[in-house]
C-alpha cells in the first residue's frame, strides 16, 4: 500500500515479501478459492480452517513474485476488537485502478499495532526502523496523536511507539505524542537494552517464552471441541511427518 500510494521518495526503499489482504468475513473464503482458482496454491495444514493467527496460510503462484495472505485480522487478538475491518471499511482510500488502502490514520495505527503487539515490540523493547520511517512519513499527512487516540484503551501502548520515533529522529515536530512519564520511561529502557545486548537479549527470549506459552494455552483449549486442532497437537507431541 505504501508503494501504491507513492509514500516513498524512491520504490527501492521498500523490500516486499507478500502482498497482505484484508477482507470481510463473507468474503473470506470466496477470496481464498478465487485465489486457487487462478493457480495460487499453499501446502495443505490441519489449522488451515480454523483462524489461528491473522490470517489464511500464505498463497504463492509459481508465475508470480509474491505471496499473497487473505487477512481476517489485521492484528493480534485482543487488540483487533478496536482495529478491524469493520472499523476501517467507511474510510479506506480509493486510488487508481479500483485498488483500496487504509486512510492516513489507519495507516499510523496499523503501522504501530504491527511493530508493537504483532511483533511483540512493546514488550521486547526492540527499535524498527523500518517501522519508524514508515511512521515518519505517514506524519506528514496527518496527526498522530489524534490518530491513536481512536483506540483509547491501548494508548500507552501505541504512544510509546510514538515516543520512540520521536526520539529516534531527533524530536521531528511531524511526530506528535502525549509526553508522559510512560513515554520517557519506555524511551529510556530502550536506550538502556541498546547499550546492554545480553540483557536485550534475555528480555526478548523471556517475552518471547510468556507469549509462546499463551498460544500453546489457547491451541490446547481449542483441542476440546476442534477434532483437527486435537490432530495438530497429537502429531506435534509425537513428531508425527504429516502436515501439522
Amino acid at each position: 500500500a505504501n508503494l501504491l500510494q507513492g509514500l516513498y521518495g524512491d520504490i527501492a526503499e521498500r523490500m516486499v515479501g507478500d502482498i497482505d489482504l484484508i477482507v470481510s468475513e463473507n468474503d473470506y473464503e470466496p477470496a481464498i478459492n478465487l485465489l486457487k482458482q487462478n493457480g495460487y496454491f499453499n501446502k495443505e495444514h490441519l489449522l488451515d480452517d480454523e483462524k489461528m493467527g491473522k490470517h489464511y496460510p500464505r498463497v504463492t503462484h509459481q508465475n508470480k513474485i509474491a505471496a499473497v495472505e487473505v487477512h481476517f485480522r489485521m492484528i493480534k487478538e485482543p487488540y483487533d476488537r478496536c482495529f478491524n475491518y469493520s472499523t476501517i471499511k467507511d474510510s479506506v482510500l480509493a486510488l487508481e485502478d479500483g485498488i483500496s488502502i487504509l486512510s492516513y490514520d489507519h495507516q499510523v495505527l496499523h503501522t504501530i499495532f504491527n511493530k508493537q503487539t504483532n511483533d511483540l515490540g512493546y514488550w521486547h523493547k526492540t527499535i524498527s526502523l523500518r517501522n519508524c520511517y514508515d511512521l515518519f512519513l505517514v506524519s506528514k499527512k496527518t496527526n498522530t496523536l489524534e490518530a491513536i487516540k481512536s483506540v483509547g484503551h491501548y494508548v500507552n501502548i501505541l504512544n510509546s511507539f510514538l515516543a520512540s520515533c520521536h526520539h529516534v529522529f531527533n524530536a521531528v515536530s511531524s511526530i506528535q505524542f502525549i509526553n508522559d512519564q510512560k513515554a520517557v520511561n519506555y524511551v529510556n529502557r530502550q536506550i538502556e537494552l541498546l547499550d546492554a545486548p545480553k540483557k536485550l537479549k534475555w528480555n526478548i527470549k523471556k517475552w518471547t517464552f510468556y507469549f509462546n506459552n499463551k498460544i500453546r494455552l489457547k491451541k490446547l483449549k481449542r483441542a476440546f471441541v476442534s477434532k483437527n486442532m486435537r490432530s495438530h497437537l497429537y502429531n506435534k507431541i509425537f513428531g508425527f511427518k504429516q502436515d501439522s
